[in-house]
């Protein structure tokens, strides 16, 4: 559901602890269960965040203010549990089935940003994937946006 992020008051204290649940502390607790094997491996982690936890833009408040926390909780975690590597990607509007009636959004990334298209799945699969490859990138949080945050 998309929602006015100017209308405090219309975000339930329920979505906003749903939200940051999911997203924070779920993947920490997940990254925690995993870190003894993933420094035996050596391994990585990858989380998923938005371009919303960069700038005011997403479906609500308590999505970027979720992903805003979980850069942070990337950046702390490739600081403090070296070797292993900890790295995000940042989607900005990605054309999936859930988007697939904002069309609205998907016209104005595409007459708008540099790349003049809205992310693909594909597009993000391959961000991952150079995290998952690049053995000396840690604590990036990797844009996958066709330069939506250069004009926002």
């Amino acid at each position: 559901t998309r929602a006015n992020h100017a209308d405090h008051d219309a975000m339930p204290t329920a979505i906003l602890l749903q939200t940051t649940g999911v997203n924070v502390y779920g993947t920490s607790w997940m990254s925690k269960a995993a870190l003894a094997h993933l420094e035996a491996t050596p391994g990585c982690i990858v989380n998923v965040t938005s371009i919303a936890g960069l700038r005011p833009v997403g479906s609500s408040l308590a999505y970027g203010m979720a992903k805003a926390a979980l850069n942070s909780l990337t950046e702390d975690m490739a600081k403090y549990h070296g070797p292993v590597r900890v790295n995000a990607v940042a989607p900005g509007l990605v054309a999936t089935p859930w988007t697939s009636d904002w069309d609205d959004l998907h016209a104005a990334i595409a007459s708008g940003v540099p790349c003049r298209r809205s992310a693909t799945s594909e597009d993000c699969a391959q961000a991952v994937m150079t995290c998952v490859t690049n053995t000396y990138m840690s604590g990036t949080i990797l844009k996958v946006d066709g330069g939506t945050t250069l004009v926002i």
